[in-house]
């Protein structure tokens, strides 16, 4: 089974001071996600649609996707990953596989990176 979620977020400093950029984070949930052999790779598809609009957006967005059985996620960030690999896309027919390596883990230290640095 995999769940959806969808979460705007406020940029936030240190003090709890709200700024005015806000980010997309996409979560996508479920129990076991597929791991390439031999690399530290997960891959996940996604709708060609939902990249389009994601590509589109005037926030920054992030694809997340949670593994609960081991309850970790991976992240990336839709328009560098997109910057790098300019020909998925245009391949695409419904759907678009999308690579996530498991350095990129979604944490409170990876989220507050993003939130300091966009």
């Amino acid at each position: 089974m995999i769940m959806e979620l969808t979460a705007l977020l406020p940029p936030v400093n240190d003090i709890g001071e709200v700024g005015n950029r806000f980010m997309d984070i996409q979560v996508k949930a479920t129990e076991k996600l597929h791991k390439l052999k031999g690399s530290g790779e997960f891959v996940f598809d996604f709708s060609k649609n939902d990249i389009e609009n994601w590509l589109n957006s005037q926030l920054l967005v992030l694809l997340v996707i949670y593994e609960a059985g081991t309850d970790t996620a991976y992240f990336i960030d839709v328009a560098a990953y997109f910057r790098v690999n300019r020909n998925v896309l245009g391949r695409a027919n419904k759907y678009v596989r999308l690579y996530f390596t498991s350095a990129n883990v979604f944490d409170q230290w990876a989220l507050n990176q993003y939130k300091q640095s966009k």
